[in-house]
């Protein structure tokens, strides 16, 4: 029995929740669609806002790419992270901002601190191509999150919820590896674009 099956049949049988004894990271190059459901305020009034990412996270080379799929004429709004130059770009309708990027590369983990919720489900309607997730709960500066993961790390679902903040994401189509490594390249109009302060990223542990 592996270690990890271990802790958890010890977390069942104490019927006690458990913290992770090691980092439990996604790999280092995947691509997915993320679809969120998030609460925002606007003229003091809460509202929900929906919105589809297509993301490239490459921990290898500390950058991510994401494009933000809009409905209607809405143009894509596209962003590269790229931590080495520090630097976001922020490509829509072929314009280009650059942001500086004051914080390090931040990996897509489960929280040390974090409890394992459960263990093992299946996730998916198709029995035959359903995957085995897990779950895990916790809280970190005045925010409590829910996170679930496939067996090898891959991020599904992340819930994250506050006094004045609330966030519940999904990923599908997800995939290792990056298929086009052009996604962090910044077109030509980036290169004479000026320098905007830095903005912070949002809440997340898995999502952008």
């Amino acid at each position: 029995m592996s270690f990890l099956r271990s802790l958890l049949v010890t977390c069942m049988v104490t019927a006690s929740t458990c913290r992770l004894p090691f980092d439990w990271c996604s790999p280092p190059q995947w691509e997915a669609l993320q679809g969120t459901l998030r609460g925002v305020f606007k003229d003091d009034i809460p509202h929900m806002e929906a919105s589809t990412l297509k993301i490239s996270y490459d921990l290898n080379h500390s950058r991510i790419a994401t494009t933000q799929l809009q409905d209607g004429d809405s143009p894509e709004v596209k962003k590269i992270y790229d931590y080495t130059q520090k630097t976001l770009y922020v490509i829509e309708n072929n314009a280009c901002r650059r942001v500086l990027l004051n914080e390090t590369f931040r990996k897509a983990c489960i929280p040390q601190d974090a409890y394992f919720s459960w263990d093992k489900t299946r996730y998916g309607l198709d029995y035959n191509n359903a995957v085995w997730i897990q779950e895990f709960r916790g809280s970190e500066a005045g925010i409590s999150y829910i996170l679930q993961t496939t067996y090898d790390h891959m991020p599904v679902f992340e819930t994250i919820y506050g006094e004045y903040v609330f966030s519940n994401s999904a990923f599908v189509n997800t995939t290792l590896g990056i298929k086009n490594p052009d996604v962090f390249t910044p077109p030509p109009s980036c290169k004479g674009a000026n320098y905007e302060p830095p903005v912070p990223r949002r809440l997340g542990f898995m999502t952008f």
